[in-house]
């Protein structure tokens, strides 16, 4: 899996550079925005990107998480808030946080660029840290390749297919919406399904 990370963390790491867009992330944060629950004061942004959500909800404590080494030093470099924190990890490893830490993680654009094999590590590692989650999914294949031509949506699979998995993983959809009557992108809310 250290391949794996490290291919990826390049891979990101040179379309941040090269000053990657947050244009379909914009629309998913405007979505989950009018979702966003008001008791929400910590909230955990897997693959934070940018950090776009930032300027979508207000929370006493944000923490962006990214595969990004780049991306991560760019946003801590410009970070003076201490309620703000920019960590680099892999969703497809344990995060390194405490079980149930955050009130919501978000997750906006990401899951589709994981590997099909690491899905179900990376959705058990964030069900791991918080008990509500908005999610967007991309459904489609994407219109950037990376330096090699290859196609960044890596788990590029029907809603049914995603809800089947997040089903199995332990997580209960509350609220589900397509961004466009292509019906290209889900945005979920979920919640952590309770153990009896």
């Amino acid at each position: 899996m250290l391949d794996y990370i490290k291919k990826e963390d390049a891979k990101y790491s040179r379309f941040y550079k090269k000053r990657w867009g947050d244009g379909p992330v914009k629309m998913s944060c405007e979505v989950m925005a009018s979702v966003l629950k008001p008791q929400y004061k910590t909230i955990l942004d897997c693959g934070c990107g940018l950090s776009t959500l930032r300027k979508y909800i207000k929370c006493d404590k944000y923490t962006g998480i990214d595969i990004s080494s780049y991306q991560i030093n760019k946003l801590n470099s410009k970070n003076e808030d201490k309620n703000l924190k920019f960590v680099r990890c892999s969703l497809t490893e344990p995060l390194p946080f405490k079980e149930n830490e955050f009130d919501c993680v978000f997750s906006l654009d990401v899951l589709e660029h994981i590997s099909t094999k690491y899905i179900d590590d990376t959705l058990n590692n964030m069900l791991q840290v918080s008990k509500e989650f908005i999610f967007s999914i991309c459904l489609r294949e994407a219109k950037a390749k990376d330096k090699d031509g290859n196609q960044v949506h890596l788990t590029v699979k029907p809603d049914t297919w995603w809800l089947n998995k997040l089903n199995a993983c332990g997580y209960n959809v509350e609220y589900k919406r397509y961004l466009n009557q292509k019906k290209s992108t889900m945005v979920l809310m979920l919640t952590k399904e309770l153990k009896t």
